[in-house]
């Protein structure tokens, strides 16, 4: 196999792992939520994309907090953001039930945000160190 496919290769599996990791939460980003709190789920997926979006969850940090960070680096999904954190804090502290289904709505709403913030992300690193690569050759 040539160069080129090799590269082809391992850049589409990168991708795929990439793609799929949201679904593997590390153990660490788990325990920043209950499990026993049926709105935790869409709050964890939300914090499991942060990594990819080059943000930091901290484990002292409220939802509230959370919150705001993600508003700072990226202001037009803010709102959602907002949403799905106040829906998970109205569940955890609150014991509201339908809390639940506004943070699935919430997150709904956002994960396409996320999904395509990520891809574009993704598309100006490779596009930078593509560049790169050509002024070295």
């Amino acid at each position: 196999m040539d160069a080129g496919w090799r590269l082809a290769v391992t850049g589409g599996a990168g991708w795929l792992t990439q793609f799929l990791g949201p679904d593997r939460v590390p153990q660490e980003i788990r325990l920043l939520a209950e499990h026993d709190m049926p709105a935790s789920g869409p709050y964890l997926r939300w914090i499991a994309w942060w990594p990819r979006l080059g943000l930091r969850p901290e484990r002292d940090q409220t939802p509230s907090e959370r919150a705001a960070l993600f508003e700072r680096a990226y202001p037009d999904l803010a709102r959602r953001g907002w949403a799905l954190a106040s829906a998970y804090e109205k569940s955890r502290f609150a014991g509201r039930a339908e809390a639940v289904t506004e943070a699935e709505d919430a997150w709904r709403a956002l994960a396409p945000s996320i999904w395509m913030a990520w891809m574009r992300g993704l598309g100006r690193r490779f596009f930078r160190g593509l560049r790169r690569w050509v002024r070295r050759s």
